[in-house]
């Protein structure tokens, strides 16, 4: 799964290590933002009861949180008289997605908000958060990250528990945040060495000819090349050659 294509320019790798690895060992500077989410209402009660909390968190110092066109036209009574409650009129105030404006949000922002959608895996928005350097923060226990068994997410990623935010958004998200903080140098660092990996065409170029935008392999083939065929893992090719 390929990020917005603004977040695949070449350029953009070399900033992003200066900024998570400064000059002189310093600490990596915060970003203008401190957590930033733009999409659409959940299709399923599940999830528009999760992603209606992002709602509540926006009033945080340093937040921006907005949502997209593009979702339910309705959501569930117990997700609208939750919002109402809260201050909510009632009217649309969704905007239209923009990739351009959404990849610069990300790219500003010290950590971004995954929460859970339909199924189990965060998606699109994932692989957009790691090539932006903007630290995953995953709402939801259930969510599991694509390369979770070769990829360590608790390195460059904040997780925070469904049940806690969904009872206490605002104090969860305050808590696993404020818990990272002192770990924010560490945990870009680690990102920018997990974006290599995750992201098609970023990684190590084993394969000769390879012509992709950066020069990179799949990891998933790379680490199944290196189990079939540990001598050579550049290619199944030369693995099956080496067995004739």
């Amino acid at each position: 799964m390929l990020p917005l294509l603004s977040l695949m320019d070449p350029k953009l790798h070399p900033k992003l290590t200066q900024e998570a690895c400064p000059r002189g060992g310093a600490d990596a500077k915060r970003r203008s933002t401190l957590l930033y989410f733009r999409g659409a209402h959940g299709t399923t009660v599940a999830s528009q009861e999760v992603r209606a909390r992002l709602w509540e968190v926006r009033s945080l110092p340093g937040v921006d949180i907005k949502f997209s066109r593009g979702g339910p036209t309705q959501l569930a009574p117990s997700v609208r008289d939750r919002m109402k409650s809260l201050g909510w009129s009632g009217k649309d105030v969704r905007m239209p997605y923009n990739t351009a404006a959404t990849a610069y949000g990300m790219l500003h922002a010290d950590f971004c908000a995954l929460p859970r959608g339909e199924g189990t895996n965060p998606g699109r928005r994932l692989v957009d958060a790691v090539a932006a350097g903007c630290i995953p923060l995953i709402v939801g226990d259930t969510l599991r990250p694509p390369l979770s068994a070769l990829l360590h997410y608790s390195d460059f990623s904040v997780r925070v528990s469904e049940a806690e935010f969904l009872r206490y958004p605002k104090g969860a998200v305050q808590e696993a945040l404020g818990a990272a903080a002192p770990r924010l140098t560490t945990l870009r660092r680690n990102l920018i060495k997990a974006r290599d990996e995750l992201l098609l065409g970023y990684g190590d170029a084993p394969i000769a000819g390879n012509f992709t935008p950066a020069k990179g392999a799949d990891l998933v083939l790379l680490k199944a090349g290196q189990v079939f065929c540990p001598r050579s893992p550049a290619t199944f090719r030369t693995c099956l050659e080496g067995m004739v």
